[in-house]
């Protein structure tokens, strides 16, 4: 352990610095450890309220109480990550390669038999350049990745069939190549934002004050063996000094056109950083301004089946929205009217669709870092996780009805890029 001293920063001093003088955290109480199954890895906050659990939510009394397992696997430089509404399939982006200016797509399969240990793979990605933007779709099996002009799907259900065969104990041996196949290409010139999958198998992606859409069901694919050409063949891009390195590895098809623009005619410069859909009516999306880009702060209620038009505006925001989740809970009947968004101002916030204001403020990281949030409900009980991305670089639990930040848990040291929930699994 290095211990910082007065005489590193202030000559003629001796002395360990005081904290105040740092502003670094409190030191935390090892002997604080209220629960004997609680990981090794959770912090827990002194003087905790009575908690949300009962005998009767086994579940979350084993998230509130950090009864868990970490596992960890060697990813590209991530970006960010989906998993899929069905809880198939976790994928997540990234950085790899020289410089890493090379995209990265990375799985792992949620629905195997092994559920104690989560394997990740790679997959090939033939875009041009870095993609910063996933999506997936549950019910047609593809997961979606995006750089600045084009988006490539990828087919899953070979994993699908891959379990079967575990499942029914057949002798065949099971696939040893876990590369997704390659099913569309599309042409997002001009649109280069996040990307959401709409009801009725449409596919979209914002752009600057407007929004391309393309159905799915009708669209042309790459063919069983996922090498047929889709439009035309693009310029090789060997000679891009930018590029990525491994350019034999880059698609050429230019990709499907889109089938439809729906224009933000109320703010014809709004650029989202983030979306979701309502979490009670999926005509309505919850869209998140890059206020980088456009100096807007907070979020806008889109109808998207009605043109674009604006519903309302969401306030209490002071920089980027990061992330939106709705942390719907069919099943307990929980979160219709509720979502949680994760802001570049270090906070974490839960509203109610029916008001203007959040309802709860809690804080994702301090100093002001920026940080992600989820919204969960694990046997109805509603716990918010928020993962700081600078400063504080831990994930924070926060049992909501008791308002209450309940421990820690330790990244290693590791800014938290983007958190999932996967709730079939509880």
């Amino acid at each position: 352990m290095t211990r910082l001293t007065r005489a590193g920063l202030f000559p003629g001093f001796r002395g360990p610095i005081p904290q105040d003088v740092l502003d670094l955290p409190k030191p935390w109480n090892d002997l604080t450890a209220p629960f004997p199954n609680s990981t090794p890895l959770a912090r827990f906050y002194e003087n905790l309220p009575g908690l949300s659990y009962t005998s009767t939510t086994p579940n979350a009394k084993s998230i509130l109480q950090a009864s868990c397992e970490v596992t960890f696997d060697f990813i590209a430089n991530p970006l960010g990550m989906a998993i899929s509404s069905g809880g198939s399939i976790l994928a997540m982006t990234g950085m790899s390669g020289w410089k890493e200016r090379s995209p990265s797509l990375s799985y792992g399969w949620l629905a195997g038999d092994n559920q104690d240990y989560l394997a990740v793979h790679s997959a090939k990605v033939g875009l041009n350049n870095v993609a910063h933007q996933i999506e997936t779709d549950e019910q047609r099996k593809l997961v979606f990745i995006a750089d600045e002009d084009r988006i490539k799907s990828y087919d899953w259900s070979s994993l699908e069939e891959e379990q079967e065969v575990s499942i029914n104990r057949a002798r065949r041996k099971r696939k040893a190549n876990q590369d997704l196949l390659p099913k569309h290409t599309m042409d997002s010139e001009g649109f280069s934002g996040p990307l959401l999958m709409l009801p009725n198998g449409r596919l979209a992606r914002a752009g600057e004050g407007e929004v391309a859409v393309w159905g799915l069901d009708g669209l042309q694919t790459h063919g069983p063996r996922g090498t047929d050409i889709i439009g035309e063949v693009e310029d090789d891009e060997e000679e891009d000094p930018w590029g990525r390195d491994d350019y034999e590895d880059v698609e050429n098809s230019s990709g499907s056109r889109l089938d439809q623009v729906i224009r933000f005619a109320f703010d014809p410069t709004l650029k989202l950083n983030t979306w979701n859909l309502h979490p009670n009516n999926p005509s309505m999306v919850l869209c998140g301004q890059n206020s980088m880009r456009t100096r807007k702060y907070g979020m806008v209620m889109v109808d998207l089946e009605a043109g674009g038009k604006e519903v309302v505006r969401v306030l209490g925001h002071g920089a980027t929205v990061t992330k939106i989740t709705t942390g719907v809970s069919l099943e307990q009947g929980q979160g219709g009217h509720v979502f949680c968004t994760g802001c570049t101002d270090g906070m974490a916030r839960i509203y109610d669709v029916r008001q203007r204001l959040p309802v709860l403020t809690v804080e994702g990281d301090s100093g002001e870092g920026a940080c992600t949030a989820i919204l969960a409900y694990p046997d109805g009980i509603p716990v918010i996780f928020t993962g700081a991305m600078s400063t504080t670089q831990c994930i924070r639990t926060w049992d909501v009805r008791a308002k209450a930040t309940v421990y820690e848990l330790s990244t290693g040291n590791n800014d938290t890029k983007d958190l999932a929930w996967d709730g079939h699994s509880v």
